[in-house]
């Protein structure tokens, strides 16, 4: 705050004190009146027998802090302010601009309750799929569960990129569709690890009402997106669907060696219940593709300039808000500088004002002394000649 108070705070007006040193030096000294040793109280002059005042001295007021001018000071700089914020929003937008733009392809589904058997949670395979999204998240639990895990599976997604051939459509730059080649030899192809890492995260599932849900895929291309968008439900449910398969097919191999080997009957008839059951999950699972995911309504392809990102007027009003907050920082230094300077500037020049008041001060002294020194001898001249002519001495003829 102190710091604050000398930037704003006035020089002192020194030529004021220069010109009250100058008139108190042309001013004439009138030394006082010779005091005798053994003169009394009674004869010293009145001045002196006065009581003795108190010595004040005025000293200036210590000003406060003009926060409304340091407020117009910043103001006068409104101009720079407007000119950065232009300048961000501006800049921000371009860059924007020229991001390649993205697209989105959505899926909405039916999540199967229990599997492909209809199984609403009781028997093995109801027990294995958990119900069919129970909890209390319906995307973490049951196939959506399986799903996501799927989705985020470094094996899965390379599998899925070789099996699909994906790597054209995840690297166009570098592909040639006329001949159907890569570009620049088959040394310049891409492997399946960067096409699965570059398909990562493209594919995410959303949670609406109970049991339906969205499947969204986000890419460049829009048709891409679109065929991507319906190829991930067939590959999810099939995914999911030969897992069960072959789950099941295990369970039934393993309880027809139990029946072979259990000698007593009623353990072989709850045995052969329990193989009948999977017998018939097997058969469902096998004639039934959409499996956890049913298909409501597929992904078209998204209309032209329907893309999700980049967003220029969002950025164009963040840079311009960013560029607004430099401005007024510049603003804010450049008024604190020019109070700085000017102060500078004006203690500058009443110092030399006041050092110019003072050599013409002397400068006066000086030629008041000379002139009070000349006329000293004229007068003690005219006083002894007229000395002279009274005290009446004869002269000689």
């Amino acid at each position: 705050m102190s710091f604050l108070k000398k930037m704003i705070t006035p020089p002192k007006p020194l030529h004021q004190q220069a010109m009250s040193d100058r008139m108190n030096t042309l001013a004439p000294q009138t030394p006082p009146p010779p005091q005798q040793a053994n003169a009394p109280m009674s004869a010293m002059p009145s001045a002196q027998q006065g009581p003795m005042l108190p010595l004040v001295v005025n000293l200036p007021p210590e000003e406060d802090v003009d926060v409304l001018g340091i407020v117009f000071g910043i103001l006068r700089f409104w101009p720079f302010m407007v000119i950065c914020a232009v300048v961000g929003g501006y800049n921000a937008y371009q860059k924007e601009n020229k991001l390649p733009r993205v697209y989105q392809a959505q899926v909405s589904y039916y999540l199967q309750a229990g599997g492909a058997t209809g199984n609403t949670g009781g028997g093995l395979l109801g027990a294995v799929l958990g119900g069919g999204g129970g909890g209390d998240d319906p995307m973490m639990s049951g196939s959506a569960g399986k799903a996501q895990v799927l989705l985020n599976s470094r094996t899965y997604l390379q599998d899925l990129v070789k099996r699909r051939n994906l790597l054209p459509d995840l690297f166009p730059e570098r592909w040639d569709p006329v001949n159907e080649t890569w570009k620049g030899g088959p040394e310049n192809a891409p492997t399946v690890e960067e096409g699965a890492a570059k398909f990562r995260g493209r594919v995410r599932l959303s949670a609406g009402l109970p049991g339906v849900g969205l499947l969204s895929v986000t890419w460049y291309d829009r048709e891409v997106a679109a065929r991507w968008a319906n190829m991930m439900v067939e590959e999810l449910n099939y995914s999911l669907r030969t897992k069960k398969i072959n789950d099941s097919e295990r369970r039934v191999k393993y309880l027809l060696k139990l029946i072979e080997t259990i000698p007593y009957v009623e353990l072989q008839q709850s045995m052969m219940k329990m193989y009948e059951t999977e017998i018939k999950d097997t058969i469902m699972l096998r004639t039934k593709p959409d499996f956890a995911f049913e298909v409501i309504d597929p992904a078209l392809v998204p209309p032209e300039g329907s893309h999700i990102s980049p967003r220029p007027d969002a950025k164009m009003k963040t840079g311009a808000v960013g560029g607004l907050s430099v401005g007024v920082i510049l603003a804010v230094a450049s008024h604190f500088l020019l109070v700085g300077v000017s102060g500078w500037w004006r203690r500058r020049k009443e110092l030399q004002a006041a050092a110019k008041g003072g050599a013409d001060a002397t400068k006066s002294g000086k030629q008041a002394e000379g002139e009070t020194g000349s006329e000293t001898p004229a007068s003690a001249q005219g006083q002894t000649s007229g000395g002279d002519h009274s005290t009446g001495a004869p002269t000689k003829d």
